[in-house]
């Protein structure tokens, strides 16, 4: 589990669009991430699709986030 200091870090990386920091990202949440998603989907191809698309979409968005209601 991460500290409170580290899911403040990333949250600020995603608001404020650190793209420099943005792998960051990918290597903390992707591989739970992934999982997840590979145990809903079950084929490697579609669900890597899924992950990149979500991941890109959630960095698009990132202007919507709220740290006071995710982490």
């Amino acid at each position: 589990m991460l500290s409170e200091k580290t899911n403040q870090k990333h949250c600020e990386i995603l608001v404020n669009k650190e793209h420099k920091n943005f792998g960051l990202l990918c290597d903390t949440y992707g591989e739970a991430f992934y999982g997840v998603i590979i145990r809903i989907v079950q084929k490697k191809e579609e669900s890597a699709e899924i992950f990149q698309d979500a991941f890109t979409k959630a960095w698009e968005k990132s202007n919507l986030f709220d740290p006071e209601k995710g982490r």
